[in-house]
């Protein structure tokens, strides 16, 4: 977080979100045009654009139990976030 403030106050082109504080909201263009700005100014070593290959199909993946309360939404959130990030 610190390192992308820093970015966004030194590139004001950038998509600087929207959110008070340091809760910014992106949405998927912003967070897109981000990612190709560090895939071209960033760590050559990191992958900024994921992606999944053409013709890969997508996986679908259940959260269940049978028990309420256990965390659910919680596990299904995260693993929503951590296959966005992924691509």
């Amino acid at each position: 977080p610190a390192h992308l403030r820093r970015v966004l106050n030194k590139h004001p082109e950038l998509p600087q979100g929207e959110g008070a504080g340091n809760a910014k909201r992106f949405s998927l263009e912003e967070i897109l045009t981000l990612r190709n700005h560090f895939a071209e100014e960033g760590v050559s070593t990191k992958e900024y654009r994921p992606y999944r290959p053409k013709g890969l199909p997508a996986k679908v993946v259940a959260v269940a139990n049978f028990k309420g309360g256990v965390g659910k939404t919680s596990t299904a959130a995260h693993l929503a976030m951590s296959a966005a990030l992924d691509g």
